[in-house]
């Protein structure tokens, strides 16, 4: 799983509704638009488990991913 050098920080609110800020690395050579926090291997796992699923999907209609 290769890491493009574009990073993003993504800003929501949780359950509690406060602000949750979490700076995301975007994955290359995936078919969908898919943001990561982390390089463990349960990142890696999850990134893997998304491509096996969503391939039913065409990747121009699924929104961007964000994993956190």
């Amino acid at each position: 799983m290769d890491y493009l050098s574009k990073k993003k920080e993504y800003i929501f609110l949780n359950n509690r509704k406060a602000l949750v800020r979490v700076h995301v690395k975007q994955v290359s050579k995936q078919p969908y638009n898919i943001w990561v926090e982390g390089k463990s291997k349960n990142y890696r796992d999850c990134v893997a488990l998304l491509n096996r699923t969503l391939v039913k999907f065409d990747p121009q209609l699924v929104p961007p991913i964000v994993v956190v």
